[in-house]
């Protein structure tokens, strides 16, 4: 029983998962990048001591997910359903160029996270803001 139990929890959160769409994905994602962003931003501003670990750690996060953007922005997925995107139509005209953008996204905070030191580091992630900026002045709709 108990394994019948479990199976049927396991479909469900399957099918839950299932019932968001790529911009729900999407959006999701885009705000995972917050608390590591924010953790980096205050190691880099001297706000809370230098950790070596926890740069490592969020920089680790924000590869992780900057590498899953690609898929996230299949053909197709442009503007389903009614959910508001701020997505722009350059990402699906220029693929080639938001790919790029995803990979220099995820090397530049691969790199950050092997900085030695605070100094290092703070400049690292200036590199890395600058690729969200320069990404999402792109492929971002502006309000």
């Amino acid at each position: 029983m108990k394994v019948f139990a479990f199976i049927v929890i396991l479909i469900t959160c399957d099918a839950t998962a299932a019932l968001a769409g790529p911009i729900e994905d999407r959006q999701a994602l885009m705000k995972s990048f917050a608390l590591p962003l924010k953790d980096a931003t205050s190691l880099s501003r001297g706000s809370i001591p230098y950790d070596a670990a926890l740069a490592k750690s969020s920089m680790a996060q924000l590869s992780r997910a900057a590498g899953k953007l690609p898929s996230l922005f299949r053909k197709g997925t442009e503007a389903e359903g009614a959910v508001k995107t701020t997505a722009s139509p350059m990402i699906w005209s220029d693929s080639r160029g938001f790919n790029t953008a995803a990979k220099k996204f995820s090397k530049d905070a691969k790199i950050a996270g092997g900085a030695k030191d605070a100094e290092a580091f703070a400049a690292a992630l200036k590199t890395v803001q600058g690729d969200c900026g320069s990404c999402h002045k792109t492929y971002r709709l502006q309000a």
